[in-house]
């Protein structure tokens, strides 16, 4: 599993056979909880797929069960920074990518980061419109919350890229450690 920046990790999609054929998964780490979204195969929509907790102990097997079981093209991490620096839930997701990389030998399968700073909130508000109680939430939230990051790079998959500045895509692209 290696790391690529989001245009690199879009040129890299395009040419790898089958890719139409083989969704992405979203993911949005947190401290208590890790929120997980697929895309459809078109790579058009994102969908809630499910949650697990981050204090349970098979997290890194059932992850690496539910990437094997879905032919996963890609994943998109939620890469969170304040003042274009990395927060301290970005410190965590590149924690969570390198144990990923370590444990399992998925191939050529790569992975990239995808803004989330917005994600969280704009799950919360649909949260609030579905009348959840409080605390029942949790799961629901960080799945609504990785499906908003993952919708939001498929939107740039399926945008006119003659349109954007070259400059655009360097203001957050991380260099992670590889």
């Amino acid at each position: 599993m290696k790391y690529l920046k989001p245009y690199p990790m879009f040129e890299y999609l395009m040419k790898l056979e089958g890719f139409k054929q083989r969704p992405l998964l979203g993911m949005d780490v947190g401290k208590t909880c890790i929120g997980v979204s697929v895309s459809d195969p078109s790579h058009q929509i994102a969908q809630p797929l499910r949650s697990f907790n981050s204090e349970y102990d098979n997290l890194q097997k059932e992850i690496g069960e539910l990437i094997s079981s879905h032919n996963t093209s890609g994943l998109v991490l939620g890469w969170r920074t304040y003042n274009m620096k990395p927060t301290e839930n970005a410190l965590l997701v590149a924690q969570f990518a390198k144990t990923l990389q370590q444990r399992h030998d998925f191939g050529d399968l790569h992975f990239t980061v995808w803004d989330a700073n917005y994600a969280t909130k704009s799950a919360e508000l649909l949260i609030k419109k579905l009348n959840y109680l409080p605390g029942e939430e949790k799961g629901d939230l960080q799945m609504l919350a990785s499906s908003c990051i993952l919708q939001g790079y498929l939107d740039f998959l399926n945008c006119d890229k003659s349109r954007l500045k070259p400059w655009s895509l360097k203001l957050w692209s991380p260099d992670l450690d590889e």
